[in-house]
């Protein structure tokens, strides 16, 4: 495995061309293509073969989990860095390329529509509880909003999947947008419980009464504050649940009255997503 010393050194062996692969047969990936995330960088790239668009993620240290979350996806090894110390290698995560903006992109923009981003969070969100595994780390800046209006979630890192415990964490997921209280004793299938309820009652929100909520949105993008809600505190909130009752929609108003004082799962909450769908 690579020892660098951070990311940036292996965003240096991509833009001077010191990155080849065993497998993959990518065509050259250009400086705008390259992006840095907490714990890896992520390439855009076209397959040499496919012609598909793939996005590759390089981890310079390896995770435990990745094999576990990303299945087939996940080749270690896979990339080899040629540096003045040699040849050293770097494990890979490819998959398809999701075309789109992240939906923290689409916020405080004139031109978003947020009944429809409203819609297609509650119907990404309701197939994500019915899937066999969390995600983990669900906020705005985690979803990619397609070209058609679909959401999709990227970056799986903090995932739980069947047979994990406590000791399989490597991530707790974001602050704003987690349980206050989020740890080893939650890491089972209700983990996004929480993300998911306080993404959707902003966005159902936003959807109703946009110039009332959307100057509320916080530079981290979210509108809510985590502790404020469990403790009946959060003025916003409480405007949002009201604005749900005028308009007479209990799907979004069950689901926000849901954050008070929960443990961070959720009962009910597909059922209220497929309610709100379907309105």
């Amino acid at each position: 495995m690579l020892n660098v010393a951070t990311l940036l050194d292996l965003v240096a062996a991509f833009r001077t061309s010191c990155v080849t692969f065993k497998s993959l047969a990518p065509q050259p990936i250009t400086h705008d293509d390259i992006f840095v995330g907490n714990h890896a960088v992520v390439c855009r790239c076209v397959d040499s073969g496919s012609g598909e668009v793939m996005s590759l993620k390089c981890y310079p240290h390896r995770r435990r989990n990745t094999s576990a979350i990303y299945g087939m996806a996940y080749l270690p090894d896979e990339a080899e860095v040629h540096s003045m110390r040699g040849v050293e290698t770097v494990d890979v995560v490819a998959m398809p390329w999701i075309e789109g903006l992240s939906l923290d992109k689409m916020f405080r923009n004139p031109k978003s529509d947020y009944r429809r981003l409203s819609q297609a969070f509650d119907i990404m969100a309701y197939g994500m509880l019915c899937a066999p595994r969390a995600h983990g780390d669900i906020k705005p800046g985690n979803i990619i909003v397609a070209p058609t209006g679909d959401m999709h979630l990227i970056d799986y890192d903090a995932a739980w999947v069947p047979g994990f415990t406590e000791s399989d964490i490597e991530e707790v997921g974001t602050p704003a947008f987690s349980h206050p209280q989020r740890n080893g004793r939650c890491f089972d299938k209700g983990i996004d419980d929480f993300s998911i309820a306080l993404i959707s009652t902003m966005l159902a929100a936003m959807a109703y009464r946009r110039n009332e909520f959307e100057p509320h949105l916080k530079g981290d993008d979210s509108m809510f504050c985590p502790r404020g809600v469990l403790t009946d505190d959060d003025a916003l909130l409480k405007a949002a649940i009201r604005t749900f009752e005028r308009k007479h929609d209990m799907a979004h108003y069950h689901i926000a009255r849901s954050l008070y004082g929960c443990d961070g799962r959720i009962d009910g909450l597909q059922d209220a997503l497929l309610a709100a769908i379907k309105r």
